[in-house]
């Protein structure tokens, strides 16, 4: 007979770490007294790198209410130094919603009363808890507490993942369950395309267009077990970050990554860097002859940084990283010459395409595939 656990306590085999830190926490709230701050720790506490307990508590007392416009700069460039200007969404991998821990917050408890009727899709690592949320009918799906054991994923940026695999799986979503019918992912696709090609990012160019080939293909490769092959396989268009100092020889503003340049581009200059691919359809005089942009090695971009630059060095802030980009004008016509190539394909086959997947939903949403597909014994009846 199996044996029930108590999620909420200890099992002997389990580390445990004990912490002072709630305790810390209430000790310091409960000798806070908000009357006693000056404007003057308010200003030392905004002048700081690295807020001390004492000079947090500055920022939160009745003296720090002139000074919120400078608060909210502050916390503005420590937002972009660490998370650029957009918002990361992360999604956990289940196999299904049956797990044994049973613990009472989490909505993948086999012992919650909801109805399955479907087990999800293979070869799915990013939008798996959508698409099976969306084949059982789920009104929500919740990770109450996620965040206590999960890590942010600002500084875990993987252009595999992000690139490739979130693309073609939010492809085969939507042809799939038919939802998202008001969002267009290759037009989404195509603005990444456009945005990483002029940045130089080549190999981000390739895995995008790896997305919608491999769904353009339909979805007989989700039917044998080649998960960690795809994975690998595309993995190795990952940029390879190494320590900066070992690419770059000059020295690094790490904290102006994530910052925009005050002189923005100006209209024509936003033209040019448009029309030609941030240069790349010019001769090479027409470069900044010995200039390296540095640019964020993720999602953030300013074209002012790059704009002609004769190379481009991708940082990571967070690790101290870099990779090196070079112009290559034979790498990129052959990836505008791609793209076209792949873009007419789609647009001419899109709703075969789309009726492929749609009929070979149920096969492997079913158990009798699931069952061979792991090389499972069928149930018995």
């Amino acid at each position: 007979m199996r044996t029930i656990y108590d999620p909420m306590t200890y099992q002997p085999h389990m580390q445990q770490l004990d912490s002072q830190m709630f305790e810390e926490v209430q000790t310091a709230m409960q000798a806070f007294e908000q009357t006693t701050y000056t404007a003057k720790e308010v200003q030392a506490a905004l002048r700081s790198t690295a807020c001390t307990v004492q000079e947090f508590a500055a920022l939160l007392s009745p003296a720090a209410q002139p000074f919120l416009e400078q608060m909210a700069e502050k916390a503005k460039r420590e937002r972009e130094k660490h998370f650029g200007n957009c918002v990361q969404l992360f999604t956990p991998l289940y196999i299904s919603n049956y797990c044994e821990n049973e613990c009472v917050y989490c909505g993948f408890n086999c012992k919650n009363k909801i109805h399955r009727s479907h087990l999800p899709v293979p070869l799915f690592i990013r939008g798996d808890d959508v698409e099976f949320s969306v084949a059982n009918h789920a009104e929500f799906l919740t990770l109450n507490g996620i965040c206590i054991w999960h890590k942010g994923f600002a500084n875990k940026f993987n252009a595999n993942l992000e690139l490739y695999m979130v693309h073609r799986n939010s492809l085969i979503i939507q042809a799939m369950s038919g939802i998202c019918k008001d969002i267009d992912f290759i037009k989404r696709i195509q603005g990444f395309f456009e945005t990483e090609i002029r940045r130089l990012a080549y190999n981000n160019c390739d895995l995008l267009l790896d997305a919608v080939e491999e769904f353009c293909a339909g979805p007989d490769f989700m039917k044998t077990p080649q998960g960690e092959q795809i994975m690998k396989s595309h993995a190795t268009k990952n940029e390879k970050m190494r320590p900066a100092a070992m690419v770059y020889s000059k020295p690094i503003d790490f904290d102006r990554v994530y910052r925009k340049e005050e002189k923005q581009l100006t209209p024509t200059q936003k033209w040019w860097y448009e029309v030609t691919d941030n240069g790349q359809k010019l001769p090479d005089w027409f470069l900044k002859k010995d200039h390296t942009a540095i640019i964020a090695y993720d999602w953030f971009d300013d074209p002012t940084k790059e704009y002609f630059a004769e190379q481009v060095l991708a940082v990571s802030p967070f690790d101290h990283t870099a990779y090196l980009r070079k112009r290559d004008k034979q790498r990129y016509q052959q990836l505008k010459q791609r793209y076209q190539r792949v873009m007419r394909y789609y647009k001419q086959n899109r709703k075969q395409i789309e009726q492929m997947y749609q009929q070979a939903a149920g096969t492997l949403q079913s158990e009798s595939f699931w069952r061979e597909y792991l090389h499972m014994p069928e149930a018995k009846k």
